[in-house]
């Protein structure tokens, strides 16, 4: 028996049934054989001959088969992730290597975990989408990440972990912004003023109310 991937190009084929362990070579009164060490979810093509001992036939006609699907043997490429907000991150990555996916790629998992501490938790995508967004998360809080797809016949190998760091709350910088922004208005009326003791009184009073702003923002 010969094989091949490509239907052009045939080469002998081992088989458990075989006396020769290089070749798949039976008594002539086998009619079947168990072919082995081959690749899943791959289309091969066949072509069977009879051995005589002045030689061999012709070959068969070719027949094809597709051999079953197995887990990924390797996970999703390239996986990066950005904070979006104090409680969100952005993860995103690039499809299992053609070569590795062994079937027909149903879904990621997206696996979370906090550096703080707790359980790991998880999110799954359909494929094809490659992309996801983690929400409820914890505030400036570093979290690792790993990313593995699914066939029908189950998970995969997990992405090497990356890590990434939620924002700061979003008030402690409006209140940095603020501040900012009323300094800046300030010295330059401060520039304008003629009357640089009035102006300093006038800057006073309204730094004490953006302090008090300030306070409220925070609490």
């Amino acid at each position: 028996m010969n094989i091949s991937q490509d239907n052009q190009t045939f080469e002998d084929i081992s088989c458990q049934e075989s006396f020769n362990y290089n070749l798949c070579i039976v008594p002539g009164v086998v009619t079947k054989v168990t072919l082995k060490d081959l690749h899943p979810f791959t289309t091969y093509y066949f072509r069977v001959f009879a051995v005589y001992k002045i030689g061999q036939s012709e070959a068969s006609e070719v027949v094809k088969a597709t051999t079953g699907e197995e887990v990924p043997s390797a996970p999703p490429s390239n996986v990066t992730g950005r904070s979006k907000s104090s409680t969100s991150i952005f993860v995103q990555w690039d499809q299992v290597p053609v070569a590795d996916q062994n079937g027909v790629i149903l879904s990621y998992t997206v696996t979370y975990i906090a550096f703080t501490g707790g359980s790991s938790q998880t999110k799954t995508v359909t494929a094809p989408a490659n992309q996801t967004t983690l929400i409820s998360l914890n505030e400036y809080t570093n979290y690792s990440i790993t990313v593995f797809a699914s066939t029908s016949k189950g998970g995969g190998n997990q992405s090497t972990p990356i890590v990434v760091i939620t924002d700061e709350d979003s008030k402690f910088m409006i209140a940095g912004f603020f501040l900012l922004f009323s300094c800046l208005v300030f010295h330059l009326a401060c520039v304008l003023c003629r009357q640089y003791r009035q102006c300093g009184r006038c800057l006073q009073g309204k730094a004490m109310i953006i302090m008090s702003y300030q306070v409220i923002l925070l609490y």
